[in-house]
């Protein structure tokens, strides 16, 4: 016979998938974006392996910026991409206040994809 009394103490850890996110950080609304010039998108994830950007105008899918960019380790979860809107999009479509950074992180050694996108729109233009 056992008498007495026993317990356990249990540790409920957060899963992995509560550490999966992305952030755009800029352009991320109001900025006015140069045309003719490099200019930084910026973003923060977390558990993020590639990162692939889309240019959206009108809150419509209008051109890729560049597809499964590695996301660096060691960055401590910021990445960024220079771009040039001239090689994207022609300077009869330019405009104000229309854009917004569309970003695709897949997951790091796994399945699964996590977005994000401006919040509000920004302006590409000749300055």
């Amino acid at each position: 016979d056992i008498e007495g009394y026993a317990w356990d103490d249990v540790m409920v850890l957060p899963s992995s998938a509560a550490k999966f996110s992305a952030e755009i950080t800029s352009p991320n609304g109001g900025e006015l974006v140069n045309y003719n010039f490099w200019n930084p998108i910026l973003w923060k994830t977390t558990g993020v392996g590639t990162v692939s950007l889309a240019l959206y105008k009108n809150n419509k899918f209008f051109a890729w910026i560049v597809k499964d960019k590695p996301n660096y380790k060691g960055t401590n979860g910021w990445g960024i991409h220079y771009w040039t809107p001239s090689s994207v999009i022609s300077q009869d479509k330019i405009g104000k206040n229309v854009f917004k950074i569309y970003m695709i992180g897949k997951k790091s050694g796994a399945r699964g994809t996590v977005t994000d996108i401006s919040d509000k729109p920004f302006t590409i233009g000749n300055y």
